[in-house]
């Protein structure tokens, strides 16, 4: 287990500024003296050494080598030409996805190596072309390449992370695909066509409300998962029943490897039979990081029963661990990974201590203690990732899990006996299928319950290395404890205490000042303000991301333990600046908006009194803003200074509110699209000058005046807008027109969210992208 930690160090050390590198090795030099010194354990601490060593050098390479320039330079350029080997076709979110491995690019200075790509292709590609596509064949492809994009936003799925712990940096999209002879591999055609088979009659045996399930929880298969039973299952801490499950692999595959010793089998015989069934079946399913552990670890205690040694849970995961970090070093950030190995060494460490107190007590109680055990683990891991927590989660695992296996089985057994008989298929889906009936009414049932899930925000990483710090200091104390044979009463105490300190750690930590981010919401606009427990959120819209409130906005706001917006400013009703306060409207999902505040010139706008409709229906305010309406807070204040009830505007640009944010001598002006004669008409009211300009209408040439800007002065400007967007923002004009004055710039588009934090008095910039 030390050594993992070491490799692991070695990977984490790559990433991290050079003088916290020095300051780690440091420490680490300094407990390696100690070590020598007092224990006389120079062998450890080499081989300590040489891991760590190891693990930073693969990083590296592999870091180095997802960056070649010549692959970058090409990326969203030319069409190029890619040679590469099919190593998975799947189906997900209307497209035929094929992987391809081991593939080779073509570039002005030859054929590079780029690693692993895959290719969306139409829907029913794979209908439309039998047999074209084979496991292990080779394939050339003609199109644009694509690298997958980090996140822009805090909160937001980094799918260039996601993908490269998968060893997957490039995509294209619809490209023109060819074979390239008849080679392929035939077990491995075999293991995939088995797999579709198996998936096919799954979907003509099920009930159309489990079929998603069982090819989740079966076969890894999530296109026709529904989307309301995936978050409802999310919501109640529960989602890991929608994956393959590790559990589960474990549990068939030494299943067999059992039988087969009670068939008069031997160790030898039976390991490398069920060995081969468990590594297909690992191969069909996809091979994520938690079903690789399983079947690692499995592999490795059949190996250790032929050999006639003790099988060692953590010893196993470990040597698992390593072997997936040196094939993929960028699996490490992986919530998949990070949660798998986090409950097997909850289960091996804290989990066996605990099992231990109770001394053979009901199971139940030996059940309740490893899961709790595994939720203490695991609970930065799903703040981190998640940015909430299902309060009820564990006693409803300890309700789930264990018939999750009678679920498995019966849609195992009604996956092969739909192979000889359809109607016999089904009837092995039954109980499998009550279960999930059961399942989805409890769920339902504590999703009504105070507090069921509870958005926490996402923990800076020093608290999240301090409450391991905690944890590590409470097993050091337990130690100590037996050594002096403290009370159990003691033992107890101590790890009440520990566990409150641990959770303390992961705070949400207090605001002072005041923190205004501009998301990066591509093109469009949406502006968070905070101050003290005041949350105000400005417009929320996109026209260039069409799920911008699924994708962008929730993980945003629960990234930032945000659940309750008090007030809601639409600036006026097109969709690029309402369609994500829309969806956090519509959908149920834990964020609420207190007051809604509309332009009070709105009766031509449709988009703006649906927004209506549905903040009413949840039974919250809707508030007409006109000039002067002023929201206070403390120090804090925002005021409308534009229109009036007088300004009658002409286009539903001119009826876009205008409103000045101050505290202390800081100053704000946000424009939503406003026009230049809409500017026209506000330089009368002879606003202050501002330290902020949120510039209007994502930079348009003809907003942005020459005599506005002057009159405002802004030190700083903020321009939102869609990199390559089809208008031309922001224009040329405009950034002179800044230049001009002096104002320095921020762009959503080039630094991703940009986030500014001030007292009033002096402020400090961040950008999401440095």
């Amino acid at each position: 287990m030390f050594i993992t930690g070491a490799f692991v160090l070695g990977e984490v050390l790559t990433l991290l500024p050079e003088l916290v590198v020095i300051g780690v090795l440091l420490l680490f030099a300094a407990g390696g003296l100690w070590s020598v010194v007092r224990k006389g354990r120079v062998g450890m601490i080499l081989i300590l050494l040489f891991f760590l060593t190891a693990g930073f050098f693969r990083m590296k390479s592999v870091t180095d080598r997802f960056g070649d320039p010549a692959l970058m330079e090409m990326a969203g350029g030319s069409e190029i030409e890619a040679v590469g080997f099919v190593e998975d076709i799947s189906r997900k979110s209307g497209y035929d996805i094929i992987r391809l491995g081991t593939c080779r690019v073509q570039t002005e200075k030859g054929a590079k190596a780029a690693g692993k790509i895959l290719l969306y292709m139409a829907p029913e590609f794979q209908d439309k072309n039998p047999g074209l596509l084979k496991i292990g064949g080779k394939v050339r492809c003609h199109g644009e390449l694509e690298e997958f994009e980090g996140s822009r936003n805090p909160g937001e799925f980094d799918a260039r992370t996601y993908y490269g712990g998968l060893k997957i940096r490039w995509r294209m999209f619809e490209p023109s695909l060819m074979a390239c002879g008849d080679n392929y591999s035939p077990y491995r055609h075999l293991v995939y066509r088995g797999k579709m088979h198996l998936s096919g009659i799954l979907d003509r045996i099920s009930e159309p409300e489990d079929v998603g399930i069982f090819q989740a929880a079966l076969l890894g298969e999530k296109d026709n998962l529904d989307k309301e039973v995936r978050n409802l299952y999310q919501k109640n801490g529960i989602a890991h029943l929608l994956a393959i499950s590790g559990l589960h692999i474990a549990l068939i595959g030494a299943g067999i490897y059992r039988l087969f010793r009670l068939g008069g089998m031997g160790f030898l015989s039976s390991g490398l039979l069920s060995g081969l069934w468990i590594v297909s079946y690992g191969m069909a399913v996809g091979g994520s990081a938690s079903v690789v552990r399983s079947v690692a670890m499995l592999l490795l205690m059949m190996l250790a029963e032929y050999l006639g040694r003790t099988y060692d849970l953590l010893t196993a995961a470990s040597l698992a661990a390593i072997l997936l970090l040196w094939d993929s070093p960028w699996l490490l950030f992986s919530a998949g990974f990070q949660l798998s190995f986090g409950a097997v060494f909850a289960i091996g460490i804290p989990g066996k201590w605990m099992d231990k107190q109770l001394k053979g007590q009901n199971s139940w109680k030996s059940a309740l203690a490893v899961g709790t055990a595994i939720q203490w683990v695991t609970y930065p891991i799903i703040r981190y990732h998640y940015f909430e927590y299902p309060v009820y989660s564990i006693l409803l695992n300890l309700f789930v899990i264990p018939l999750m296996t009678y679920v498995v089985c019966s849609g195992a057994a009604g996956a092969l006996l739909g192979c000889v008989s359809l109607k016999a298929g089904h009837m092995a889906l039954g109980s499998g299928h009550y279960i999930l009936r059961l399942y989805e009414s409890v769920c339902r049932i504590i999703a009504k319950l105070p507090g069921s899930s509870v958005v926490l925000g996402r923990p800076e990483l020093w608290q999240i290395g301090l409450y391991y710090l905690v944890m590590i200091t409470v097993f050091l104390l337990i130690k100590r404890g037996q050594e002096k044979m403290w009370s159990g009463r003691k033992h107890f105490l101590i790890i009440l205490i520990c566990l409150a300190l641990s959770v303390i750690s992961l705070w949400k930590l207090p605001l002072s000042g005041l923190r205004i981010t501009f998301m990066d919401v591509g093109q469009g606009d949406g502006i968070l303000i905070e101050y003290e427990d005041l949350v105000v959120l400005i417009d929320g819209g996109s026209s260039s991301q069409k799920k911008l409130g699924e994708y962008t906005m929730e993980p945003f706001l629960k990234s930032k333990g945000i659940s309750r917006i008090d007030y809601a400013f639409i600036t006026h009703g097109d969709a690029d600046h309402i369609n994500g306060v829309r969806y956090l409207l519509e959908e149920d999902r834990g964020i609420v908006i207190e007051n809604l505040m509309l332009p009070y010139h709105r009766t031509a706008d449709e988009n703006c009194r649906e927004l209506e409709r549905l903040q009413m229906a949840r039974g919250n305010a809707v508030q007409d803003v006109k000039r002067p309406d002023c929201l206070k807070k403390g120090n804090l204040s925002i005021r409308c200074v534009f229109p009036g009830a007088e300004d009658i505007p002409s286009d539903i640009n001119e009826e876009s509110l205008v409103l000045e944010v101050r505290l202390g001598d800081f100053g704000l002006i946000l424009t939503g699209d406003m026009s230049g004669a809409g500017e026209e008409k506000l330089e009368s009211y002879k606003i202050a000058p501002a330290s902020v300009l949120k510039a209007a209408h994502h930079g348009s040439k003809f907003s942005n005046t020459q005599s506005f800007l002057e009159q405002l002065s802004p030190v700083w400007t903020v321009i939102s807008y869609g990199a390559e967007n089809r208008y031309g923002h922001p224009h040329e004009e405009v950034l002179e027109r800044l230049d001009a004055v002096h104002s320095r710039l921020y762009e959503t588009a080039v630094s991703g969210a940009v986030t500014l934090w001030t007292d009033g008095r002096k402020i400090v910039w961040h950008t999401w992208i440095p």
